[in-house]
């Protein structure tokens, strides 16, 4: 990327999947993956799991967030959400990444992505976000920041 590509940076998203989702920051990325309603089982397509794979092999820090479509602060929100967080990180460190390199966080409500007042939204909004941090992403995936 040169300077004036940097400098105009703005997120972008890049549709992976109808469940999953991959957004671009300038010095991180973010993998969403929608879950169905009530669930938190973390079942990451081929393609989602080649990228995590990736991520693995360079040992960044994550960040694992779960969210629900909730709309009040109920404790069934915070437990799914809090599920999928970690569903999500038993996955990766299954897979042999690092587990104290895996920051948890819970959304049982709000921080929505998509129109929560409509199916389709509220499927995106149900989902577990992992944040890579990494200095320069666009060396690890030339494909999406070139």
């Amino acid at each position: 990327m040169d300077k004036e590509q940097i400098n105009s940076w703005r997120p972008r998203v890049i549709e992976l999947s109808e469940r999953e989702q991959v957004e671009l920051h300038q010095h991180s990325i973010i993998f969403r993956v929608s879950e169905r309603t009530g669930r938190s089982e973390f079942l990451p397509s081929k393609s989602l799991k080649s990228h995590l794979k990736q991520i693995m092999s360079r040992g960044p820090c994550l960040h694992v967030r779960g969210y629900t479509d909730g709309k009040k602060d109920l404790s069934i929100e915070r437990e799914t959400a809090k599920q999928r967080a970690h569903k999500a990180r038993a996955y990766l460190i299954a897979q042999g990444y690092d587990p104290n390199h895996i920051e948890i966080t819970i959304v049982p409500i709000g921080e929505h992505v998509a129109d929560n007042a409509t199916k389709k939204g509220r499927a995106k909004n149900r989902r577990v976000e992992i944040e890579v941090k990494e200095h320069n992403p666009a060396s690890i995936w030339p494909q999406w920041y070139g």
